[in-house]
């Protein structure tokens, strides 16, 4: 494997999908008139809609977001 790869791999970040969106549960956002828009651990909000994406440290880190609006 060439160092490229390789560096690739170390800074891979890797997590569990099971806490993803854990941020967004509650916001009024993440849900919507469709069951798969009732979905606060998808990628993608009212916010950042398709194909954007929750930034990494929202989604994937559980920080706050600027957009957060209680229900």
């Amino acid at each position: 494997m060439d160092e490229k790869r390789q560096k690739e791999i170390a800074e891979e970040r890797l997590t569990s999908w099971a806490n993803n969106g854990k941020a967004c549960e509650g916001c009024i956002f993440a849900y919507g008139d469709t069951p798969f828009n009732n979905a606060p651990n998808k990628g993608s909000c009212e916010v950042y809609k398709y194909p954007k994406t929750k930034p990494d440290s929202v989604f994937v880190e559980g920080k706050a977001c600027k957009y957060r609006r209680e229900k």
